[in-house]
């Protein structure tokens, strides 16, 4: 009887170590206001803002929504090819990436990834700005080539 107890308190305090996912994701960054611009069509977005290592590899790992007209920008020092994943991200997004001059160079729509390896989602070329929005965005509003993120 004392091995059973012992052994349900200790599986008790092993479940309770583990953080909820929720709580693993990062806390809100930084935001501030970005504009895509095609000519004379503005869209306005909420962005978090991913300049470091750190935020740019957590992301929008377990996040369980992101609002209409939010999103987040990575950062990145220079411009290259870019690949992204899904790894731990609950929300299906709609993914651009601009070059160093605020250029559209491509989109995709990025699904959860529900088994390992994850799928990569590579730029059609260097990139050095990259917006996340929520699914559907870009069809929503139009976004093609002729895009492109005031700086």
């Amino acid at each position: 009887m004392k091995r059973t107890v012992f052994l349900l308190c200790s599986l008790a305090l092993l479940v309770s170590c583990n953080p909820p996912e929720e709580n693993l994701a990062q806390k809100e960054l930084p935001l501030r206001n970005i504009t895509l611009v095609s000519g004379n069509r503005k869209l306005s977005i909420r962005a978090e803002i991913a300049r470091n290592d750190t935020q740019r590899t957590l992301g929008l790992m377990y996040r369980t929504e992101l609002a209409k007209g939010k999103g987040m920008l990575f950062v990145f020092e220079q411009e290259t090819p870019m690949s992204f994943w899904m790894k731990n991200t609950r929300i299906p997004l709609d993914i651009i990436y601009f070059d160093s001059q605020g250029n559209f160079v491509s989109t995709l729509t990025m699904n959860p990834c529900l088994w390992d390896p994850c799928p990569l989602y590579d730029s059609a070329g260097p990139a050095q700005y990259v917006l996340e929005i929520p699914a559907g965005t870009v069809r929503e509003h139009g976004i093609d080539s002729t895009w492109m993120l005031e700086l």
